[in-house]
């Protein structure tokens, strides 16, 4: 690193972020994305985000967040973990983007997780924010300060800090500065190993060091290989009303399931539906299948938190027979059964997903995480399907009916992760007005595009079928 000394460092990267922060360094992904639709009440004296209304709130909140003010230093060897170092200063001007033009959200996802972070860069930091007309604010990061939840954090803590009185609602007029010096002591969130207990048994070591694949009817995408220039990220966007999410809420909680398990049967019929092309046909039976679940109960951190706290649960899940892509939708005992099953899977198995990072220990035994990213690279890929639900928005911070305070309605929620991922990943989370925004994010190394958008039709119709059943007698 040039002007930023490792010496001045804050801490040095847990096991969870030394994995998101080398997976970028080799190029293997870019960001993580979650965006929310601001909403001023009417008596506001601005109903705009300009940088005069959002850079003191940003500013503050900069101030507040250990992880917004720190850049990496990151060495190629395995000997040295990476470190986060704190910023002497951030110009906002070079970190948010307020575009003027009527730009779709979902053009603008799937631009934004086109772009990575330079991992190396000592002058500003792991984040970058794009602000829309309609007020939209579309916060990209690096994965190594935040899971998800982080970025629906970030709007939390905005919220609160554009909700607090400002110059401006003072009658002062004075230009909000780009410049944001950083405090002399920057605190970050402690890694998930020290606040919380990670151990594998010899069992699950020995399953995981012992060479093993899926079976070779299990869909994967395509194999793994190097991202180049011409690789393309695509992001679809699915979005769904206030009412059509309390529906779907209702409906999982009336057969014992959540919305995740419901959508997961959801996914593995619209994919099955995919995979019933003449090319692809009688291929497959199964598709591996991954849900993130948060550790912050584990590690006692608020909604409001910026860090990296999250494992896996993954499972071989059984693709439903399919005719054709026009096969009509069910979601019958069976279908309801498989979804109330992995809802209880998920709630039972969280203190033991803690042993998949746990496994982290042990990758110096192939040489480094940078080892380990490599040794996936023109090999078949592991995973299929990935299922990423942030869940409902904090009814702390929804306003009381009636009341005059600046909201957030509609959220949306994306990733990339296009090289060693699972081929298609499936974004989900709620708006502070009680609407469900789903993403499907996948790259064409991993998936064919047409075969992406069909996934994402498929879904969506799935979903509405779902959503609509309710209705009937």
């Amino acid at each position: 690193m040039s002007s930023t000394k490792t010496k001045d460092m804050i801490r040095k990267a847990g096991l969870l972020e030394r994995f998101h922060i080398t997976r970028q360094a080799l190029g293997l992904d870019t960001c993580v994305v979650v965006s929310a639709r601001y909403v001023f009440p009417t008596d506001a004296p601005s109903q705009s985000l300009t940088p005069s209304v959002l850079y003191p709130a940003l500013a503050k909140l900069i101030k507040s967040t250990g992880a917004l003010c720190v850049c990496v230093a990151y060495s190629p060897s395995a000997c040295k973990k990476p470190a986060f170092v704190p910023l002497h200063s951030i110009n906002l001007d070079k970190v948010v983007q307020f575009t003027h033009d009527p730009t779709s959200l979902q053009d603008v996802l799937e631009q934004q997780i086109a772009v990575p972070f330079d991992i190396n860069a000592t002058d500003r930091p792991l984040w970058r924010l794009t602000v829309l007309p309609d007020n939209t604010v579309v916060f990209a990061y690096q994965h190594g300060i935040g899971d998800g939840l982080s970025g629906r954090a970030f709007h939390l803590c905005l919220l609160e800090a554009l909700r607090a009185p400002s110059a401006e609602s003072q009658g002062k007029s004075e230009l909000a500065s780009p410049i944001v010096d950083i405090p002399a002591t920057v605190s970050l969130v402690p890694p998930l190993e020290k606040l919380t207990k990670l151990s594998v048994s010899f069992k699950q070591l020995l399953h995981e060091v012992t060479p093993h694949s899926p079976p070779s009817t299990a869909w994967r995408g395509n194999p793994v290989v190097p991202r180049s220039p011409e690789q393309k990220n695509h992001v679809r966007l699915l979005s769904y009303s206030p009412a059509d999410s309390q529906i779907l809420a209702a409906l999982s909680r009336s057969h014992s399931a959540t919305i995740t398990g419901a959508l997961h049967v959801v996914a593995a019929q619209a994919l099955a539906r995919v995979l019933s092309l003449p090319d692809l046909s009688g291929k497959y039976d199964f598709v591996p299948f991954q849900i993130p679940m948060s550790l912050r109960p584990l590690t006692n951190q608020p909604p409001t938190a910026l860090c990296d706290h999250v494992s896996n649960h993954i499972f071989l899940c059984p693709l439903p027979p399919a005719r054709s892509k026009d096969d009509p939708f069910v979601f019958d005992e069976a279908s309801w059964r498989a979804a109330a099953e992995l809802s209880a899977t998920l709630r039972a198995t969280r203190d033991k997903s803690r042993s998949y990072v746990a496994m982290l220990r042990f990758v110096a035994l192939v040489g480094g995480y940078r080892t380990y990213f490599k040794g996936k690279l023109n090999k078949e890929r592991e995973g299929g399907l990935a299922l990423i639900n942030l869940g409902a928005f904090p009814k702390s911070h929804i306003p009381s009916p009636g009341g005059s305070a600046l909201t957030i309605a509609d959220m949306a929620f994306t990733q990339e992760d296009g090289v060693v991922g699972e081929p298609m990943k499936i974004n989900v989370i709620g708006g502070g007005d009680g609407s469900l925004t789903i993403t499907c994010s996948w790259s064409d190394s991993q998936f064919h595009k047409s075969l992406g958008e069909m996934f994402a039709v498929k879904l969506d119709e799935g979903v509405k079928t779902l959503v609509a059943s309710k209705l009937e007698p």
